[in-house]
């Protein structure tokens, strides 16, 4: 699915998830509707580490590891979500000057 690929994390999942034994294609569906700007609950987030540690030929036993990965998930989700706000909040700013300068100018124009 190319919508998959486009998500913002999908890049840090493809990453992330081979190094504890299982392959993005297959699972990484299962974690990118959890990654929304909404909140998401605690038991979906469990079910779904559950089925990925279930699933794991490599790392089924360490719990630590499946802690880490939902930890790290949840950083990168975060620091997604502020880069996107701090991007907003520049564009927002910059237009703002685009507009004043415009009026300065047209009130120029109307002075002189």
């Amino acid at each position: 699915d190319d919508k998959d690929d486009t998500h913002a994390l999908s890049d840090f999942l493809k990453d992330r998830l081979p190094q504890v034994g299982l392959d993005y294609d297959t699972y990484g569906p299962y974690v990118l509707p959890l990654l929304t700007e909404e909140e998401v609950d605690a038991d979906e987030w469990e079910s779904v580490l559950e089925l990925l540690q279930a699933s794991s030929e490599s790392h089924s036993d360490d719990e630590a590891c499946w802690m880490q990965l939902r930890a790290d998930i949840q950083a990168a989700w975060a620091s997604h979500l502020q880069t996107q706000q701090q991007h907003e909040q520049e564009q927002h700013e910059q237009r703002a000057q685009e507009l004043s300068a415009a009026l300065a100018e047209e009130r120029r124009v109307a002075e002189g």
